[in-house]
């Protein structure tokens, strides 16, 4: 399981920002700070290690939201764009989740449709440690912060799931960042959004440009996805085919 080295990288920057000295960090996660390579990959555990270490060194149980605020949809170069480009807020989810794992397969993100909106689930394997609910509580964060970017207004969660429960959490600074208390232990990690937010129209609404961005990003995701064990991609090509029906074989032969 690998993940792409942009989110280690802020998170190296942002304890920086308070004081930290970085040497340690860039030297837990084996990265030159001076190789920007968005396209480098770490270990999934190696990345999850550097948040146990981060909220090691800070004691601040507040700053996965932290970190989120400062992650921006640019960073991820042309799927940034294609979002920004997108029609509105729901159609830019679904490619957030769509292309994710050009960046990342050790983050699954699946959105569950209702008629007044939609659930936003993520998975992850790993020891579930301190850095693993981090991880997973700044990924819900990152979600929200990014769909307010794109649609110019701050939005909130209808509701905020955790699979963990922690007596520390500050639940205030909580539910400002997520405009909702998040329910604690729950059984996985979600996000529910409002069927108005991801109606909301996005400004840099643009067809043409946007359509140009997803070619681009499919033939990135094809070479993402060579590079995956045959097994897994069957799996993946068969999960697609699920909601049309049963699956046929020669839409999933060419995985």
């Amino acid at each position: 399981r690998w993940i792409s080295a942009i989110w280690a990288r802020q998170l190296v920057a942002s304890p920086s920002q308070r004081g930290v000295d970085p040497t340690a960090l860039w030297q837990l996660v084996g990265l030159d700070p001076a190789d920007p390579d968005p396209m480098l990959r770490l270990p999934d555990e190696v990345h999850l290690r550097l948040w146990t270490e981060v909220m090691r060194r800070l004691g601040d149980p507040a700053f996965p939201l932290d970190y989120a605020a400062h992650m921006r949809i640019d960073d991820y170069d042309a799927l940034g764009l294609a979002c920004k480009t997108a029609e509105n807020v729901a159609v830019a989810l679904e490619r957030i989740v769509r292309y994710l794992r050009i960046w990342t397969n050790s983050v699954e993100l699946t959105l569950d449709y209702a008629p007044d909106g939609v659930r936003l689930r993520l998975a992850r394997d790993g020891i579930r440690d301190v850095g693993y609910r981090a991880a997973m509580e700044s990924a819900l964060a990152e979600v929200l912060h990014a769909v307010s970017g794109l649609a110019g207004q701050r939005l909130v969660a209808e509701n905020v799931e955790l699979a963990h429960a922690h007596a520390d959490i500050p639940s205030s600074r909580h539910r400002e960042f997520f405009g909702v208390t998040p329910e604690q232990a729950c059984h996985e990690y979600a996000l529910t959004l409002a069927r108005s937010v991801l109606v909301q129209p996005l400004a840099l609404t643009d067809a043409e440009l946007s359509q140009f961005l997803l070619e681009h990003l499919e033939r990135l995701a094809t070479t993402s996805n060579a590079e995956r064990p045959f097994e897994e991609r069957v799996i993946d090509a068969i999960s697609r085919e699920l909601p049309s029906g049963a699956p046929h074989a020669s839409r999933t032969s060419s995985t």
